[in-house]
């Protein structure tokens, strides 16, 4: 009866130890399985995520190169802008060096001529600094259009020049330091452009 005592017990072992081997193995079976879907899960998530950044990178990367291409457009297009004032300010300078009181003496008489008026309904209005030198010199050559009603006036403006226009406002001629450098800047500034692009 020991014997089979004996038996039983080592029956007994073998079978609980055989039942918790097994036991041992299916829970670490499942601590692996668990284990690999972790890591799969957290692979997915760094994946999703290094994904997710590179896109923002890319994003970034794209936007801060439109932002330095737009940045480059407004650079140019403010020099091309500033050079064009400079060069209209030399033009103007320029205009305003020529418009001598001899020039405009000059050019009044062509231009009352010119306008097919009577004298009675013109006004012609000297500016600059020579205005008073011109206007003495224009009421010696224009004394007959004078007498016949043709206005010599003195604008208080500094700029240089001379505007004839009709006594009721409905026209005038401009001949304006700045609207002469104004009418040349048509014509030159296509050519200043063309050299700013070249």
């Amino acid at each position: 009866m020991e014997l089979q005592l004996d038996e039983l017990i080592q029956s007994i072992k073998k079978d609980g130890l055989e039942a918790a081997e097994q036991q041992k193995k299916d829970i670490i079976a499942e601590a692996e399985s668990e284990a690999r879907r972790i890591i799969e899960r957290a692979q997915k998530e760094a994946d999703e995520k290094t994904a997710a950044a590179e896109a923002k990178i890319r994003k970034f990367e794209e936007s801060g190169k439109a932002s330095l291409q737009q940045a480059g457009r407004d650079l140019i297009l403010n020099l091309k802008k500033k050079i064009e004032e400079i060069f209209s300010r030399i033009l103007i300078s320029a205009v305003d060096e020529n418009l001598t009181a001899e020039t405009v003496g000059a050019l009044i008489p062509s231009v009352i001529a010119a306008s097919g008026e009577n004298p009675d309904r013109l006004k012609a209005v000297v500016s600059g600094k020579d205005a008073e030198a011109v206007t003495a010199f224009l009421k010696k050559s224009l004394a007959k259009e004078i007498s016949a009603g043709l206005e010599i006036a003195v604008s208080p403006g500094s700029a240089a020049g001379f505007r004839v226009e009709i006594k009721d406002g409905s026209a005038y001629y401009d001949f304006s330091d700045e609207k002469i450098a104004q009418m040349l800047s048509v014509y030159l500034n296509p050519k200043i452009a063309e050299l700013l692009d070249a």
